[in-house]
């Protein structure tokens, strides 16, 4: 070939592999919307066991279709506190199990069925073009995706095929036989990628047309061994700037593909017929062989380390020591690593936001016990409001950040909600401020209630009480079921405070009250009563 020849294979090369990649991010796109909810109820259902774990992991991964992402959420996850190191460990061993999943599909291309899925671009269009749901549109972006994902493997097959025909460039291949060289080929070319499946892609295209990287040996399953601990590089980089647990679940990550490549290679040098008698004599086509030694691989490794899932642990906390935050607050559920997964990010918000709303219940509560017990230490309700600020300038950001990503239409209407939801909840936190003012007022200028004036306000509060139960496990579990209830205390409190007001008007004219302190007392029961009002906002959100 000329230089212009291997320029055009060179483009189209090039261009399959961009293809490549932006098919399986619309597939995974697609998939990840579609399946919104079930990655929700996925990420649920974590817990200490670790066969669950696994399972986890291999679902979530085999929906986002990138162990990559997954391991990126997990390092979100563990950052934010959600997650401990042992349920992301087995979480971790699941994701490199799910992700083989794409290579079986992309292997799909050895059969004669390459025409039909590249087909699926085009159904997938008037999928999107025509439906009317949601979930039609997003399975429809779905199909769209595999059917790109297609286009993109035959244009590098396209390519690979006139390489074929070099014999220069052939044998110079297959005299990389090195197997430590191999190995560090496919960590370079996935962690420049950021995806094993894109270069198991490749790889699969170059056997399709008869090239043997590494020979007729063992020597391509070095490449794919070493794509395996190429792919730690997303989660090792997203760890930066994290916490130490959250280093720690990078660094697990990173000993598995590590230990797991180790015992294979030690395995194919020391038996120099494994490709042949394990995998050859039992799949003959050369693609599929690829796809299956990746899954073997996973599995294997799974089921070797699963049981030393502790040893990994604190193997990581050996290596990563703990380093004190100087910060006075963080956050307890949102990570910016999450946001790649919209429907997982949103779920983490919600908890978040979840979180504010006991932290301004608790200044509230702090708050009036001072003022019923005149006692002066503001230090304790301040301290929850300084929190509650540093809480909704991050959910802010996050809230932000989050409406940028590409949602389901219902989901962006939650996010809209979540903004006058942040609202209400800074605005309860604000009476607690107020009610801390008119303690002070009272001290200052030896103001005092009756004790039957008292009684009045505890009982309004203990409605309020219950109303942040109520409030909370509405908001937080997205369900309806408690609205009707929560809107008929909130009209209680409407008429209590009424009530109030009119017993304190009898109390002032039979002498039992100072008039002095009627301000004070309309006001405070005034507050609880706004209270009251923007909780029920709170609820009434997640009817939008």
């Amino acid at each position: 070939m000329g230089v212009w020849e291997y320029v055009e294979v060179a483009i189209g090369f090039l261009a399959g592999i961009g293809t490549l990649l932006v098919g399986m991010k619309m597939m995974s796109g697609g998939m990840e919307r579609a399946a919104d909810k079930g990655l929700r109820k996925l990420f649920s259902k974590m817990s200490d066991n670790r066969f669950a774990g696994v399972g986890v992991g291999c679902a979530v991964t085999a929906l986002v279709q990138s162990s990559s992402a997954t391991t990126v959420m997990v390092v979100g996850f563990v950052n934010a506190g959600v997650m401990t190191l042992f349920q992301a460990t087995s979480i971790i061993m699941g994701a490199n199990i799910g992700t083989t999943v794409t290579a079986q599909i992309l292997a799909l291309q050895s059969f004669s069925v390459t025409a039909i899925f590249t087909l699926f671009a085009f159904v997938g269009v008037m999928v999107q073009m025509f439906a009317k749901s949601d979930t039609a549109k997003n399975v429809g972006f779905m199909l769209a995706g595999l059917g790109i994902t297609f286009v993109g493997l035959a244009l590098m097959s396209d390519s690979m095929s006139e390489l074929a025909k070099e014999p220069v460039i052939v044998d110079l291949l297959e005299r990389l036989t090195n197997p430590i060289l191999l190995a560090l080929i496919g960590v370079a070319l996935t962690a420049v990628i950021q995806s094993s499946a894109a270069v198991t892609a490749i790889l699969i295209g170059m056997v399709g047309n008869g090239i043997l990287v590494g020979g007729s040996g063992n020597g391509i399953l070095f490449v794919i061994m070493g794509t395996n601990v190429g792919t730690c590089m997303t989660s090792i980089l997203s760890s930066i700037g994290t916490n130490a647990n959250a280093k720690r679940a990078a660094f697990i990550h990173f000993m598995f593909n590590f230990i797991g490549s180790a015992v294979f290679i030690v395995i194919c040098l020391c038996w120099a017929d494994f490709k042949a008698v394990v995998i050859d004599s039992w799949i003959p086509n050369p693609q599929q062989q690829i796809a299956m030694f990746h899954t073997l691989f996973n599995v294997f490794t799974t089921a070797l380390l699963i049981p030393f899932s502790r040893s990994l642990v604190k193997l990581s906390q050996f290596v990563i020591r703990e380093k004190k935050s100087p910060d006075e607050f963080s956050v307890k559920y949102i990570d910016e690593r999450i946001l790649q997964t919209p429907a997982i990010a949103l779920a983490q918000l919600i908890k978040e936001m979840s979180y504010m709303l006991e932290v301004a219940q608790r200044a509230l509560d702090k708050a009036m016990d001072n003022f019923i017990n005149r006692t002066e230490d503001e230090e304790p309700v301040r301290k929850d409001l300084r929190e509650i600020n540093f809480l909704s300038g991050k959910v802010t950001d996050y809230l932000i950040r989050l409406s940028e990503e590409d949602m389901s239409h219902n989901d962006e209407l939650t996010v809209s909600s979540l903004y006058k939801v942040l609202s209400d909840i800074m605005r309860v936190a604000d009476f607690s401020n107020n009610i801390m003012r008119y303690l002070r007022v009272a001290v200052a200028n030896e103001l005092y209630f009756s004790s039957e004036g008292l009684n009045e306000i505890k009982e309004m509060y203990s409605l309020v009480d219950e109303l942040f139960k109520d409030v909370d496990y509405t908001f937080a579990n997205r369900t309806t079921r408690l609205l009707a209830k929560i809107e008929d205390t909130e009209s209680k409190t409407d008429k209590f405070k009424l009530q109030l007001q009119q017993n304190h008007l009898d109390r002032l004219k039979g002498g039992n009250c100072k008039s002095e302190s009627s301000s004070l007392y309309v006001n405070l029961i005034g507050n609880i009563e706004r209270v009251a009002d923007h909780l029920v906002y709170i609820a009434q959100s997640v009817k939008e």
